[in-house]
């Protein structure tokens, strides 16, 4: 899935998008497994939850805010 179209679905249900990692993220994207700069991410931001980005085409689907623990990416 392209990333502009993901920063769409995001944007139409009032997400926001950053370039990089600071305190207002609260997710990040993606479709890679789990690795040694995810536990370093979550070390200097232990709020962070990786999501895959199905999380986001299902919500654009079903046009609604779903519940993201079943597409987290675990380590």
């Amino acid at each position: 899935m392209q990333q502009r179209l993901l920063t769409r679905y995001i944007a139409a249900f009032n997400g926001e998008v950053e370039d990089y990692m600071n305190q207002k993220v609260n997710f990040v994207v993606t479709k890679q497994h789990w690795d040694d700069n995810f536990n370093q991410a979550v070390s200097e931001n232990p709020h962070l939850i990786f999501v895959k980005p199905t999380w986001i085409t299902t919500c654009h689907e079903k046009n609604k805010l779903i519940p993201y623990q079943p597409y987290i990416v675990v380590p």
